[in-house]
């Protein structure tokens, strides 16, 4: 973390704060949901082996497919 804060630039950090924390996406007929970290929270870490915390995030989702960036993607595709 102290890399990137001596190493990023003030106009690339302004830029990151202005991105949108959630991008909803069509192509075709699905949706897709593109966030960084959780749907909930940018904080909210989602492990692979959650498979709990996953079938929560799911079952509130209207699209079709998500990916978060959290190392591992992660989707869910609705009952078409």
């Amino acid at each position: 973390m102290a890399w990137t804060q001596l190493n990023t630039t003030e106009k690339i950090k302004e830029s990151l704060r202005n991105l949108q924390l959630k991008l909803t996406v069509t192509i075709g007929t699905r949706t897709l949901l593109l966030t960084h970290g959780s749907p909930n929270s940018i904080k909210e870490y989602v492990y692979e082996s959650d498979d709990e915390l996953q079938e929560s995030i799911s079952s509130l989702l209207e699209e079709d497919i998500l990916l978060m960036d959290i190392h591992i993607t992660l989707y869910k595709r609705s009952e078409q």
